[in-house]
């Protein structure tokens, strides 16, 4: 059977479908039309950025399992596979510690304006620490929107490491959710009362665009905002607007709308903007760990079984 996987796949996933029998076919394509062309034949493949839509599905006439290098399944039509009888499996877990240790990064950074500070430094320009004023995260209150796992480790860097009170919000609120966390009534409780507030929800229709010009203006003006979630989270416009009129003082984002944004974003332009390349888990560790569980998900729908984290539940 055949399997195809992304370029720069790393050699451990390679040889593990390898070892395991299957011809291990290395695509190329950039976009939905090179797609079609390299899926026709494949048994299962390995889904790390490029869109997996319905056209491209349908032309997959032997697939059988789509192995998802991460955990989110937007770039995937998951539901059309399910009707297709494909499996999709994620690598839950896999980059859990790698994103939250980027958010808190991420945070630091705007707090205490490293890129900034950074920049006008290498400048000659000493006087920016005149200029701009640090805030310290002892004694602040940290609202983490979404209690999964991964907002869950960033809770524990906060309050454990810097001394940060906690509160949140989650739909879908977990046993393992530490006493720490003082839980809030909705979303916009947390905005009103943190004075970091970080995202770690889904984008589905009901979160695209909870943060928006309404809800930033319930935020403190001294607040921090940070998404290494999703892109769709936020109207991107409607943050550009805050931070140029200092509704909220500063915000950081590992994500976009569209995943390279264009030139002219103004979130690009913005002096307390802190913004990454969609990177967070981007850690040799979390890139390792990935592929191989995606591998081991194909690997284990080929061989007769179901992904040990499936998305989705296919009828036979």
């Amino acid at each position: 059977m055949k399997v195809l996987i992304p370029d720069n796949l790393h050699e451990k996933s390679i040889r593990f479908l390898k070892e395991a029998g299957y011809e291990v076919v290395t695509g190329s394509a950039k976009d939905e039309e090179g797609l079609i062309r390299e899926v026709r034949d494949v048994d299962g493949l390995l889904a790390r950025s490029y869109p997996f839509t319905a056209r491209v599905i349908d032309a997959a006439e032997n697939l059988k399992v789509i192995g998802r290098i991460g955990v989110g399944v937007d770039m995937i039509d998951v539901k059309h596979a399910e009707e297709k009888g494909i499996w999709v499996g994620v690598a839950r877990g896999a980059n859990t510690n790698a994103v939250a240790e980027h958010t808190i990064s991420l945070i630091l950074a705007c707090a205490k304006h490293i890129v900034l500070c950074d920049s006008e430094t290498k400048k000659g320009n000493y006087d920016v620490r005149n200029t701009v004023q640090a805030m310290e995260l002892r004694g602040k209150a940290l609202g983490v929107i979404g209690l999964g796992a991964i907002g869950r480790v960033v809770a524990e860097i906060a309050h454990n490491g810097f001394g940060m009170e906690v509160c949140g919000y989650d739909m879908f609120l977990s046993p393992a959710i530490p006493d720490y966390v003082r839980i809030l009534s909705s979303a916009a409780d947390v905005l009103k009362e943190a004075d970091v507030v970080t995202l770690h929800v889904p984008a589905t229709p009901e979160t695209e665009n909870m943060i928006n010009r309404d809800t930033l203006r319930m935020m403190k003006p001294t607040a921090i905002l940070v998404n290494c979630a999703r892109g769709a989270l936020v109207n991107e416009a409607d943050l550009a607007e805050a931070l140029k009129e200092h509704v909220i003082a500063a915000a950081g984002t590992d994500v976009f709308t569209n995943d390279k944004p264009s030139e002219d974003n103004p979130l690009l332009t913005a002096v307390n903007m802190t913004v990454s390349p969609h990177y967070a888990s981007f850690t040799a560790e979390s890139n390792d760990l990935m592929e191989l569980m995606a591998a081991q998900a194909v690997d284990d729908v080929l061989k007769g079984g179901k992904p040990k984290f499936p998305v989705n539940s296919p009828k036979a």
